[in-house]
């Protein structure tokens, strides 16, 4: 049996959990590189050490996404305002879509093969 001074413990503690994850993902996205908000929604893109990001916002904390995760949410998603996003994309990255999923696997395969020679 669990008593209410219990709880609240459980509580801080998950309070204590949420803030660290919050100020380390915001930490990994804050550096001096430009982000661009696609249209005031929860989705920014940046470069992540050269590389095309996306990250998606939610409860003050950064998560960086896959660019099949954007793509589904982009094409398919129906709660935030993504309308011309192909067009910001390729702007802001100043690639194309194409290219830049031609990018990002080449990234995925140069992690690939690091990890197996380690």
């Amino acid at each position: 049996m669990t008593t209410i001074l219990g709880h609240k413990r459980e509580r801080e503690k998950g309070y204590e959990k949420m803030t660290y994850d919050s100020y380390y993902h915001y930490q990994n996205f804050s550096s001096d590189e430009p982000t661009h908000q696609i249209n005031n929604s929860p989705w920014h893109l940046k470069y992540e050490e050269g590389i095309p990001a996306f990250f998606f916002l939610y409860e003050n904390t950064y998560k960086q996404m896959s660019l099949e995760c954007f793509l589904v949410n982009a094409e398919r998603g129906r709660v935030h305002d993504l309308s011309n996003w192909q067009q910001q994309v390729e702007a802001y990255f100043n690639q194309s879509i194409e290219d830049i999923k031609i990018c990002l696997a080449k990234e995925r395969q140069k992690m690939k093969h690091s990890s197996i020679k380690s």
